[in-house]
C-alpha cells in the first residue's frame, strides 16, 4: 500500500511541475524599438541605457532585468521591463507561458523586437493576442524565441493610449507529461489501492 501511496503522490507531483518546467534555466531577453530616431540596441539591458542616457528610459525597480538582461527563472519576478515617457513594456515568464504588455501613454507606440534566449526553448504558440495591427508574430528558431509588433500606427488603426497583451504557452525541453497521461497514472494507483483494501477485507 505504502509504494502504491508512492505512485499516487510522484503522480501528483509530476502533474504540477507542468507549472514550473523553466524554473532554473538561464533566459537573455532584448527588447528594441525600430524607428523615432532610437538608436540599435538592447533596451533590457540597464547598462545600454546607462550609456544611452538621451533616451530617456529605464528598467524600473522591482523588475528581474533591473541588473543584467540575463535573468534564472525561478519563483517569483520573472518580468522583463522597459519604461520611458510614452510606455512601459513587459514580458513575464511563469511556469511555462510568457505574457507580454505595452501600456501606452497617450503617444502611442513604435514597432519594437523581443527576443528571448534559453537553452530550454523548443516552442511557442499564442493562447491570446489582442495586440492591434496584427497582433505580435510569434517564432522561434533554435533556443531564441522572436517576438514582433508593427506598432500602434498602422494604416487602418492609429492608437495613441491603452494597455495590450499577449499570452503564449512556451514549449521546454524539460516538457512534464501531457494531461491525459498524468489521469491514466493517477487512475492506476488509486485503482491499485482500492484492490488492496479489497483483499484485506477478504482476508479477514
Amino acid at each position: 500500500m505504502k509504494a502504491i501511496l508512492a505512485l499516487a503522490v510522484s503522480v501528483f507531483v509530476t502533474s504540477t511541475s507542468a507549472f514550473a518546467q523553466l524554473a532554473g534555466t538561464s533566459d537573455t531577453g532584448t527588447f528594441t524599438p525600430s524607428g523615432g530616431g532610437y538608436p540599435g540596441g538592447n533596451y533590457f539591458d540597464p547598462a545600454f541605457l546607462s550609456a544611452n542616457p538621451s533616451i530617456g528610459g529605464f528598467v524600473p525597480a522591482g523588475y528581474a532585468n533591473a541588473s543584467s538582461p540575463t535573468i534564472t527563472i525561478a519563483a517569483g519576478d520573472n518580468t522583463f521591463a522597459y519604461q520611458d515617457a510614452y510606455n512601459l513594456d513587459t514580458a513575464d515568464f511563469n511556469g511555462s507561458t510568457l505574457t507580454v504588455t505595452d501600456a501606452m501613454n497617450e503617444n502611442g507606440a513604435l514597432p519594437w523586437t523581443m527576443t528571448f534566449t534559453d537553452p530550454a526553448f523548443t516552442g511557442i504558440s499564442a493562447v491570446s493576442n489582442n495586440f492591434i495591427n496584427g497582433g505580435i508574430n510569434a517564432s522561434i528558431s533554435g533556443d531564441v524565441i522572436t517576438l514582433q509588433w508593427d506598432g500602434s500606427y498602422g494604416p487602418d488603426e492609429y492608437v495613441l493610449h491603452g494597455t495590450y497583451t499577449a499570452d503564449f504557452n512556451v514549449n521546454s525541453s524539460a516538457a512534464a507529461p501531457d494531461g491525459a497521461s498524468t489521469i491514466a497514472l493517477l487512475g492506476l494507483a488509486l485503482a491499485g489501492l482500492g484492490s488492496m483494501k479489497r483483499l484485506k477485507a477478504f482476508a479477514r
